[in-house]
């Protein structure tokens, strides 16, 4: 199965919907501060996940787009999710780039089962500490797609509660679940 891709418009007035293409729950919720943001989940079918604030970097073959920008990933037993809240959805052949914004409501979202990851590089600095996460399959393929973590800012819980988190704990959260882990390596 190849990335699911979903580009979705929740405006601030809306509480919750289903994005059927990606199986995925997006709720409006408030952080911490009071600010209204929305919350991304999975099914309970996938099982307990951890919701991260991170910097991504999405390439998919098959439906030919770049999604990058400030998202949560969720990261459950069977699967990994996305959802981009600030940056950008660019369609490469038409060179069409959308704006993501959650304030406005226009965010993407994507899913990839956890059987269809192969390795996870984790390319290192100098001082052996991650810099990175790629996941991902060979993006030669025809439905190849590329996920790079670029930074790793914080978690968001079902409360709003927010906190920090490192590289380490997502790429042990990745183990966790079953993912072959490559340290000190890119994978792209």
């Amino acid at each position: 199965m190849p990335l699911l891709i979903s580009e979705i418009n929740v405006p601030p007035s809306i509480t919750g919907v289903r994005d059927e293409a990606t199986k995925l729950q997006i709720t409006r919720g408030r952080v911490a501060q009071g600010k209204p943001a929305p919350f991304l989940g999975l099914l309970n079918e996938d099982g307990t996940y951890w919701r991260y604030l991170v910097e991504l970097f999405v390439g998919d073959q098959s439906s030919i787009v770049l999604m990058e920008g400030a998202a949560q990933l969720a990261i459950g037993r069977t699967r990994i999710a996305g959802l981009i809240v600030m940056g950008s959805l660019t369609r490469v052949e038409s060179h069409q780039e959308t704006k993501l914004n959650q304030d406005t409501g226009r965010m993407a979202c994507f899913s990839i089962d956890r059987d269809e990851l192969g390795l996870v590089g984790v390319p290192t600095n100098w001082r052996g500490k991650p810099k990175e996460i790629h996941l991902g399959t060979d993006v030669e393929r025809d439905d190849g797609f590329a996920i790079k973590v670029r930074s790793a800012i914080g978690f968001l819980n079902n409360k709003g509660e927010t906190g920090p988190v490192t590289f380490e704990r997502i790429v042990s959260r990745l183990e966790e679940i079953g993912l072959t882990i490559s340290q000190g390596v890119s994978l792209y």
